[in-house]
């Protein structure tokens, strides 16, 4: 395949006619979960992130990963992380400490090259249908 044959591909193929390949189930947690909850999520499900939900603003908010938690610990808990530790925090501390970091959800009917040209620049880019949130 020539490399305009490529780009001409990736440019009109929908992201969202991708999303099937890998049968994987939808997984969210709210801004308002409790941290411990979030994780045990992402432990039970085999996974390393969770699109995160703001039910107040009715909208996404944020990605969480079990990254994320565990730097949030060594820089919150000096490492020293209890069950008691845990329980005190929620999803929306985490992302409160990450406020600087980018986030950027995508329309399924995103072009597979507008896609990968922002995960260029981000770590995780997050489908979301735009009439089902």
């Amino acid at each position: 395949m020539s490399d305009a044959s490529l780009s001409a591909f990736l440019g009109s193929t929908q992201v969202s006619s991708l999303k099937h390949v890998t049968g994987t189930i939808l997984q969210i947690c709210v801004a308002d979960d409790r941290l411990d909850d979030a994780l045990l999520k992402l432990q039970d499900n085999n996974i390393h992130s969770l699109p995160c939900w703001d039910k107040e603003k009715g909208e996404y908010c944020g990605i969480l990963s079990v990254l994320d938690i565990a730097s949030f610990f060594a820089h919150k808990c000096n490492k020293d992380v209890s069950s008691e530790k845990m329980e005190a925090f929620t999803v929306r501390d985490v992302l409160k400490w990450r406020a600087g970091e980018y986030f950027l959800p995508v329309p399924e009917d995103t072009s597979v090259k507008d896609a990968i040209t922002i995960l260029f620049n981000l770590h995780r880019v997050p489908l979301v249908n735009p009439e089902t949130n």
